[in-house]
């Protein structure tokens, strides 16, 4: 389309912008990908730190026991939500799964803080994705990282700080400072 309106655009483009969606930025269908696929000149793409924290943690959970240990979360929380007995017993669901890192956070915090219940229903159910004790462990850990990457996220978003004001901010919270 734009080929048809202007024949030289790929020679003109500079720095195309968008909010950082996937479906603007994807590797694949993402419409700036293809745009920067497509320009003569090099493009500088600058993404938010949100969605750099996003890439990151994505690439760190998927080496985590080559990949077992994510495809095991996955799993788990599919059998979870579809235990009747275990919701109604726990007056809850399991969140649903999205591909966001802030919502793995929140599916680590429910696994752990249901985790009695879960290892019990487990025991008595017996389902093959029922975790072992090992994977128990690696899920904490990246629980209680994951929890320092979420108040950093939370202070370096609030709307009346300025990017430059970041750094100091995070390395100012308290939270970083403590021991885990």
């Amino acid at each position: 389309m734009l080929d048809a309106l202007l024949p030289s655009w790929r020679g003109m483009l500079i720095a195309p912008s968008s909010d950082g969606e996937s479906t603007m930025t994807g590797r694949h269908p993402g419409v700036v990908t293809r745009l920067e696929e497509a320009a003569i000149n090099k493009i500088l793409r600058v993404w938010c730190v949100t969605h750099q924290i996003d890439l990151v943690i994505k690439k760190t959970t998927s080496l985590v026991d080559r990949g077992d240990w994510s495809k095991a979360v996955y799993a788990l929380l599919v059998w979870l939500r579809r235990e009747e007995v275990l919701i109604i017993e726990m007056k809850k669901r399991c969140p649903k799964k999205t591909q966001r890192w802030v919502q793995l956070g929140k599916l680590l915090t429910f696994n752990i803080t249901n985790l009695v219940k879960i290892m019990t229903h487990c025991e008595r159910k017996h389902p093959p994705q029922a975790p072992t004790c090992a994977w128990w462990v690696r899920t904490l850990a990246i629980y209680l990282a994951m929890e320092l990457v979420n108040c950093t996220i939370i202070t370096i978003q609030r709307r009346s700080l300025l990017l430059a004001q970041q750094p100091a901010e995070v390395a100012g919270n308290s939270y970083l400072q403590t021991p885990v």
